[in-house]
């Protein structure tokens, strides 16, 4: 374990990332020449604009990591945004109406978008620290761990309800048992030729 701590560790700063995504300028070329032919069907056949924004933020971040080499989870950066424009919101609503007393179907809101963001599981923030919680037997603090059964399908396996394939050497109408007695007479009758012969 002494080894690994003179390993240099890497920071992903999450902020500094979703920042530069989220500022990637949208009109490079390369980007457009994409973008439109994923958009393009989309609007010609009526998916709505909604759809169409959700796409287009899924392919801005897709493309954005393959050329970054930034590995980016999706829902993680939503929920980024989401909370970066919740603040926004905050701020310039705190400066805009400091007096006006917020609603209950917003602190409602609020409070169904914080339990939302409690509900996600946390990872730890190295691989050293999954290491740490594997050797010290802590696997159970280890966020994403599910318990799999070693028997997948509990159910008993069905009937067949088809006839069997008829092998290659098999004909229809006759059956495996016909076939061993008709070669054995026949191996039997060459049997009683060749004695003939032999005799005379």
């Amino acid at each position: 374990m002494e080894a690994q701590s003179d390993l240099p560790s890497v920071v992903y700063d999450k902020e500094a990332v979703y920042t530069a995504l989220t500022d990637f300028d949208e009109s490079d070329p390369e980007f457009q020449a994409g973008i439109q032919t994923i958009i393009g069907p989309m609007q010609s056949s009526g998916v709505a604009p909604a759809q169409i924004e959700e796409t287009k933020k899924r392919a801005k971040v897709f493309f954005w990591s393959q050329k970054t080499g930034n590995q980016v989870d999706y829902a993680d950066y939503t929920a980024w945004l989401a909370n970066k424009s919740r603040a926004a919101s905050q701020i310039n609503g705190a400066t805009t109406e400091e007096s006006a007393e917020p609603t209950s179907g917003t602190t409602e809101a609020a409070a169904v978008e914080e339990a939302k963001a409690t509900d996600k599981e946390p990872y730890p923030a190295s691989f050293d620290a999954i290491v740490e919680l594997i050797t010290t037997g802590k696997t159970d603090q280890i966020p994403g761990i599910r318990d799999i059964p070693l028997k997948i399908n509990e159910e008993p396996p069905t009937q067949p309800t088809m006839d069997r394939p008829l092998k290659p050497w098999e004909k229809a109408g006759v059956s495996t048992h016909e076939i061993p007695s008709t070669t054995a007479t026949s191996n039997d009758a060459e049997a009683t030729q060749h004695i003939g012969h032999a005799s005379s």
